[in-house]
């Protein structure tokens, strides 16, 4: 099925890079947990110049998505050591004017809402902060004192935590400039390394438990960050790793574009990939994020997982596939030949994204509420209308993608491969942009 995109896609977060060199992409034959291709299915492609395009697929034995086509080990390493976080990197060097502005519209934000009588998240799913949810969830298991690594620590946050709760607390971060932050200004020791570097052992030091937040699904290959772990842990120690739920989590256009977000898990999944290399699950909790606790059972030793369904799985995901990409059309949708979707942020959390679909094939794009311009014009009177939108927090008119799908083929997407051979023609999605570049996220 074809989706043509005729206005540039924006995700939260996130901003293009241009890949068209084709050497610097590159196609794996397999799926990296069972590593054979005998379950693939090709989910999506998205088009760019010749050469430069991104393939996703989905092992239904493994009930697992990853971008199958994807930018090269190289390039990725590359980007993570010299290009990735430049606000993060700026701000290392211009510290004072970017704070100042960064507090004024987190600020500004907090007023909005009171103003507006706006919750900060959507209702029923409250997110609490990071830091005290991993500490909780890992203490509970465990003991006092222990060791403790965040792979992939960021600016500290986590391990000022693990800190705060008598834990011994040592980062590692591929990034320079967040590496040297921790170091100084956090006062935590902190390695600037990669994962291929501690798996193979060039850390030379053990821990009681390795914690990882949302660093999995970056990794070119998740294998090696088990290896990683065999050489970091302690006899008997545990890992903590989470990471976006692919099913809850997981926003499947934004997705597909995602140069950075190599891997969907499920809970099967990831217990699968864990159990491989010898870890067994001590703990779970699902829900726009999976939370693992797994515990190393010793180098010859295999650990238990449970397999999803490929059907249920695939069911689950064309169900996805329909609500998301399709704006959740029902029947009657091969009367219009064309359908116009417009994918935008919602008002009430930036991590949650809405449709609209219009038969008409033409849509306008409020640049903000009246109420929202009112309020802004109070509190910053005298700043560009474009700028308006995004210092709330609104969806603005770079926050959205306008997508034409062609009529053949949207019954068809609900209906996963084993209820016939429509699916399957159907499949992958297309995703066609405008011009002679297609736009690659990165955050």
């Amino acid at each position: 099925m074809r989706v043509d995109l005729i206005a540039p896609p924006a995700f939260y977060g996130h901003h293009p890079v241009v890949l068209d060199d084709e050497t610097l992409w590159c196609e794996l034959p397999v799926c990296p947990i069972c590593e054979t291709a005998e379950h693939l299915l090709d989910v999506a492609v998205v088009r760019g110049t010749p050469g430069a395009s991104m393939k996703t697929s989905v092992c239904t034995r493994c009930t697992y998505m990853f971008q199958r086509r994807r930018p090269t080990e190289e390039w990725m390493e590359s980007f993570y050591e010299a290009d990735w976080d430049q606000q993060g990197r700026m701000g290392q060097h211009r510290l004072p004017l970017r704070a100042l502005l960064q507090r004024t519209r987190r600020y500004g934000r907090r007023v909005a809402r009171r103003i507006l009588r706006r919750p900060s998240k959507a209702p029923g799913n409250p997110r609490p902060p990071t830091a005290p949810k991993v500490l909780n969830f890992c203490r509970e298991v465990v003991d006092l004192p222990a060791e403790v690594l965040d792979i992939g620590c960021g600016f500290g946050s986590l391990l000022q935590s693990f800190r705060q709760g008598g834990y011994q607390v040592v980062g590692v971060e591929q990034s320079a400039h967040r590496a040297h932050q921790v170091n100084t200004s956090v006062g935590i020791e902190c390695y600037n390394l990669g994962i291929r570097n501690l798996a193979a052992g060039n850390l030379n030091r053990r821990f009681d438990l390795v914690i990882s937040n949302h660093v999995l699904e970056h990794l070119f290959d998740p294998n090696v960050y088990f290896e990683a772990l065999r050489t970091l842990l302690k006899p008997g120690g545990y890992a903590y790793i989470a990471v976006p739920d692919l099913h809850n989590g997981e926003y499947l256009p934004q997705f597909f574009h995602s140069a950075l977000h190599l891997s969907g898990f499920t809970p099967q999944a990831l217990e699968q990939l864990a159990a491989k290399h010898g870890f067994r699950t001590v703990k779970l909790e699902v829900n726009s994020e999976i939370q693992f606790l797994f515990r190393q059972e010793g180098p010859e030793e295999e650990g238990a997982s449970t397999r999803a369904a490929p059907q249920e799985f695939m069911e689950r995901l064309s169900a996805d596939l329909a609500e998301q990409i399709t704006g959740g059309l029902g029947e009657g949708v091969a009367e219009r030949p064309e359908r116009m979707l417009r994918w935008h942020i919602t008002g009430d959390t930036h991590r949650a994204y809405e449709s609209d679909v219009n038969g008409s094939g033409s849509f306008q794009i409020p640049l903000a509420r009246l109420s929202m311009s009112r309020v802004a014009k109070r509190m910053a009177g005298g700043l560009p209308k474009r700028v308006l939108p995004y210092l709330l927090g609104q969806p603005g008119h770079s926050r959205f993608m306008l997508v034409r799908i062609e009529r053949m083929g949207l019954e068809h997407v609900k209906q996963p491969p084993q209820h016939g051979e429509a699916w399957t023609r159907t499949m992958p999605l297309e995703f066609v942009h405008q011009g002679t570049r297609a736009p690659f996220w990165v955050k």
